[in-house]
């Protein structure tokens, strides 16, 4: 009756947010920072069905592998993937992969029942070898946006961004996105095929941008 699990637990975290900046519980112009690492590697989507928590080629914790051949213990597996929250706010995530072709092959087929017709080349890279690897990256624009509002977490990103996007996910600054050229549709190999409607509607709504921006000056 309170809907999906992870759509409640998000819905009283930000709850949790807001009854702390209301009784002043939460302390202002600080740098607060805290590493997340102890993630479920699966868990049950609204329809019921097991899925990855992050991605399906995260790693579990060494001590939970023996636990992905036992159908009842899965959602108690913990994946090596880890989240850095700054003052509420996530700023970055990463995992360590799968680099063992037969626990890779195990969470895709068995596990998730996902086709391997598409990874196997993957899976046949991973079967020659291959070393631990994992990745993290930073959400560059949230952190400039902490750092302008001194640890305010309120402030957005659209005010921090270098490149701000239109409702329409158009750049004003650069005019992006435009129309290739044949030259560079030519260096990819790229082929594309443009109904005269398609063409004239596309030209119509760039003079109409092109209005809108010299009028603006």
């Amino acid at each position: 009756m309170w809907g999906h699990d992870a759509g409640v637990k998000w819905t009283l975290g930000q709850l949790r947010h807001l009854v702390g900046e209301a009784m002043h519980l939460r302390a202002e112009q600080r740098m607060e920072f805290v590493w997340i690492t102890h993630f479920p590697l699966f868990t049950v989507n609204a329809e019921g069905r097991l899925e990855s928590a992050h991605h399906p080629f995260t790693a579990p914790v060494p001590d939970d592998i023996p636990l992905l051949y036992e159908p009842n213990k899965l959602l108690s597996i913990t994946g090596q993937h880890y989240d850095l929250v700054l003052n509420g706010v996530e700023l970055g995530g990463g995992s360590i992969r799968i680099h063992n072709e037969d626990i890779q092959r195990h969470i895709l087929s068995t596990i998730l029942g996902e086709s391997l017709e598409e990874l196997e080349h993957m899976l046949k890279a991973l079967s020659y070898g291959a070393p631990p690897h994992g990745g993290f990256a930073i959400g560059l624009d949230r952190y400039i946006a902490l750092l302008a509002g001194r640890g305010d977490s309120s402030v957005p990103i659209r005010d921090v961004i270098a490149f701000p996007k239109s409702k329409e996910g158009n750049d004003l600054m650069t005019r992006c996105p435009v129309e290739a050229t044949s030259s560079q549709l030519s260096r990819y190999g790229i082929s594309v095929s443009v109904t005269n409607d398609v063409k004239v509607a596309g030209d119509e709504i760039l003079r109409e941008k092109d209005g809108k921006i010299q009028s603006s000056h």
